[in-house]
This record gives C-alpha cells, structure tokens and sequence, in this order.
C-alpha cells in the first residue's frame, strides 16, 4: 500500500519486543529514550497504515470521522490516569461515526506486545443499544421495517 508518507509494508522488525519490554522501562526517567525508538517502531508505521487505509474507509461510508488526531492513538498516556507510565503500551485506529457518541459503528485495529485485532466494532456501547442490536439481529432482514 503507498501512501504520501511512503509505503506501508508492516511494522519493522523489534516492534514487538519493544512493546514486551516497554512496561519494564516506561518510567519518567527513561521517556526521552524511549520516544526514539517509540516513533521509529511504532508512530511512524501506524500513521503509514492509517493513510494506506483511508481510501478503503473513504468507499465504506463517507460518514465515518477521519480526523487523524482522533482515529490514531498518541504515543503519550494520559498522565492524569497513568502518571508513572507516560508512552502508551497500546496503540490503535479508529474510523468512528463521525458525530455520535453512544453506540458508534465504527471500524478498528488495535495491537499490543502480545496481539493485534481488527475488524468491526460499537463504541460506547450502552445497554439500550445492546438491547436494540439484539432486536435487531433477532429478525430476517425482510421482517424489518424501514
């Protein structure tokens, strides 16, 4: 897949052992060190692969937010809820619905040290929309009115 960055062939050799290892050196002292190869292994092919997959989203649904700083994780956490761990030991894209909050249609790719998974997903799911999904898939398509 070419993008305007440059071709997205996949995450580079050590991306995972950088991820396995992360947690034991994802201090605040060792941040400047880490951001190096942060961005070498992993924000630098992410933002690869979300540009690659922009034209396919494009054709699913024009409705879907690609905003960049909202579908592509940041390299940093929240240092409000993880004060002592400042790179992200995750990372994803998310193309969402664009303007609804609850019960988003939306599609994925998340991936850490020990998987990655992509697909389908609801985002905010709340039990109302749980309940109305499986009203919904409780019926033939032609049962359904529109």
């Amino acid at each position: 897949m070419t993008t305007p960055q440059g071709s997205f062939d996949g995450f580079p050799k050590g991306v995972k052992e950088f991820l396995e290892n992360l947690p034991f050196s994802n201090t605040l002292a060792a941040k400047e060190e880490n951001i190096i190869d942060y961005k070498r292994l992993i924000t630098r092919p992410l933002e690869k692969l979300y540009e690659a997959l922009l034209p396919a989203v494009y054709e699913i649904s024009e409705n879907l937010d690609t905003k960049k700083a909202r579908c592509v994780s940041s390299a940093y956490n929240d240092m409000r809820f993880s004060p002592k761990a400042p790179l992200r030991e995750y990372v994803y894209i998310r193309f969402r619905l664009y303007g609804r909050e609850e019960n988003c249609p939306g599609l994925y790719f998340d991936m850490g040290s020990e998987y990655f998974s992509y697909g389908i997903w609801i985002f905010k799911r709340t039990t109302s929309g749980i309940k109305a999904r499986k009203r919904f898939t409780r019926h033939k398509p032609e049962e359904l009115s529109v």
